[in-house]
């Protein structure tokens, strides 16, 4: 079972991207920023607005036994969560319960994956 506190801290996903396996499946965990342009209403109002960052998590699996790089994007699996405006410790929480969720879920898959 993997654990949230496998999954590292928050401020490690606002740089880097997270790698890890569990008996034949592949993970990656990152979080991504995207900066959102105020609308023009908000511009009316306030005319120096900067654009806002939002941060997500998101989820890639992939049977083993390749590394991210040299699995085909076909065999793949992304989950998006939805943007805050900062990483949440509630959203970590609940990739952890996914990737356990999956691993059940796709059990013959992660096992017919691995040749260790």
């Amino acid at each position: 079972m993997i654990e949230r506190s496998q999954l590292l801290a928050l401020p490690f996903y606002q740089k880097e991207k997270f790698k890890g396996s569990y008996h034949g499946m592949c993970y990656q965990v990152e979080g991504k920023c995207r900066e959102v342009a105020p609308t023009p209403e908000e511009l009316a109002a306030e005319p120096d607005r900067k654009p806002k960052k939002l941060w997500n998590f998101a989820v890639t699996l992939w049977p083993g036994p390749l590394c991210f790089e040299k699995t085909p994007d076909e065999l793949k699996q992304v989950k998006e969560y939805p943007p805050r405006e900062r990483l949440v410790e509630e959203d970590l929480a609940a990739v952890a319960a996914y990737l356990n969720e999956q691993y059940e879920e796709q059990k013959p898959l992660w096992d017919t994956a691995r040749y260790y």
